[in-house]
């Protein structure tokens, strides 16, 4: 994708709002669930999200950069946001990851979950306590959907393979371009599903 071809600021969220809402549509799979939003683009992909599923959402938790989430989020009650600090690691994203083990914690066994990943998502939780195993283990107990935002120009470079680990291995990654409308960027993601 040509950086130049982008717009910035809100406009560039609602494009990738659109993205995500027209993704799920062609795919039609995501059932009603739970969402975790997690990284630089937290808040659009969560947009998209929420257009998809309207009054099915059950809930959402997202963690994002201090300062990513506009007045709209930040006013919605039925969400849980929580904002880290940089340099991480810091306090903020420790309790960030806590937040997350809790939130997660709360889902019935078995339920499914989607995860929407977009750049620094696994920085925003990094802690010194060595969440990863109890992450592991909760999320080996849902039936977990994912959807990577692999835009490389999301003000920083795209997630590599590593920033996100604890959800590879537990889904089937697939990467996918969707074919969208003229005049909206044709973002690119990997599309992630329950591992059979």
């Amino acid at each position: 994708m040509n950086p130049a071809s982008l717009t910035t600021g809100p406009a560039r969220n609602q494009q990738l709002a659109e993205a995500v809402y027209r993704l799920l549509m062609q795919d039609g799979e995501l059932p009603s669930c739970p969402v975790v939003a997690l990284g630089q683009a937290a808040g659009a992909m969560y947009a998209g999200v929420r257009r998809y599923l309207e009054k099915e959402l059950q809930s959402a938790l997202l963690i994002s950069w201090q300062g990513r989430f506009d007045a709209e989020l930040m006013g919605n009650r039925q969400l849980v946001l929580r904002e880290v600090g940089q340099p991480a690691p810091s306090p903020s994203a420790q309790q960030a990851a806590a937040t997350l083990l809790r939130y997660l914690g709360a889902i019935p066994s078995g339920s499914p979950c989607l995860f929407l990943l977009s750049t620094g998502a696994a920085r925003l939780c990094e802690t010194t306590g060595g969440v990863l195993p109890a992450l592991h283990t909760r999320l080996d107990q849902l039936h977990c959907y994912g959807l990577k935002l692999q835009d490389a120009d999301w003000d920083q470079p795209a997630p590599d393979a590593d920033d996100w680990t604890v959800l590879n291995g537990r889904l089937h990654w697939q990467r996918i371009n969707p074919a969208l409308e003229a005049g909206l960027p044709a973002f690119s993601f990997e599309r992630g599903k329950p591992a059979a």
